[in-house]
């Protein structure tokens, strides 16, 4: 159960990512994860939001858009990714 609620709020956090990059103008298909993360209303740095962005990494739906990836929010989609958000 607490599975399916990681993947879900992952789900819903990409999502929501993707529509900020249109509002924010962030390049190609690179999401501000933190962003959106505050838009939905979590804290940064929050266990809640570690577990889904490291969620969707493994699940390789997003992946580091720079070398200093530790410290940068922003992330690239995947194609695996871009079918997630085109699954819901």
């Amino acid at each position: 159960m607490q599975d399916e609620r990681i993947r879900e709020d992952a789900e819903q956090l990409l999502r929501v990512a993707r529509d900020r990059r249109v509002v924010d103008g962030v390049g190609d298909m690179e999401v501000d994860l933190s962003a959106a993360a505050e838009h939905r209303g979590l804290e940064p740095g929050s266990p809640h939001l570690e577990a889904l962005l490291d969620f969707m990494e493994v699940a390789g739906w997003v992946e580091a858009s720079s070398s200093d990836a530790m410290s940068n929010p922003v992330r690239r989609v995947t194609a695996r990714g871009l079918e997630v958000i085109n699954e819901g």
